[in-house]
């Protein structure tokens, strides 16, 4: 991971998965983020009968680098987004982070690339049903 917000979530993920299976989204907790890193910060919701994923919260960084307000949007209804939402769809699957650097295709700016951690959250016994995603956004 490039990013020390990355690094930071990854390691607030990682004291609360230790709790359990997963940490539950009750463990989504902004004001206990950096931040300096809420402004990259994206919520992803699972919504297990349709098997697509809803952006429930957008940051300021995230929304100014693809140029629209993606709260509440599907991620598959985002033009250039079917790579983020088969990543979306592995961690839900596999229960494990996801780190992807690479081309930033759903984006309205000139951005060369970007990478993104995944970090899955779900109550115990339950699948996964949030994805906290941290951006590193590199202009061109």
């Amino acid at each position: 991971m490039s990013d020390s917000n990355q690094r930071d979530l990854f390691e607030y993920w990682l004291k609360f998965q230790r709790e359990s299976d997963l940490p539950s989204p009750d463990r989504i907790d902004a004001l206990a983020f950096p931040r300096r890193a809420l402004p990259f910060l994206v919520v992803e919701e699972f919504e297990p009968d349709t098997r697509r994923f809803r952006t429930r919260l957008a940051g300021t960084a995230y929304r100014d680098a693809v140029g629209y307000e993606s709260t509440n949007r599907r991620t598959d209804e985002t033009p250039g987004a079917a790579e983020a939402s088969a990543r979306l769809a592995w961690t839900v699957e596999a229960r494990q982070p996801y780190w992807y650097q690479g081309p930033f295709t759903f984006s309205a700016r000139p951005w060369t690339t970007f990478s993104v951690l995944g970090l899955p959250f779900a109550h115990p016994g339950e699948p996964v049903s949030r994805v906290l995603c941290v951006f590193d956004l590199n202009p061109a």
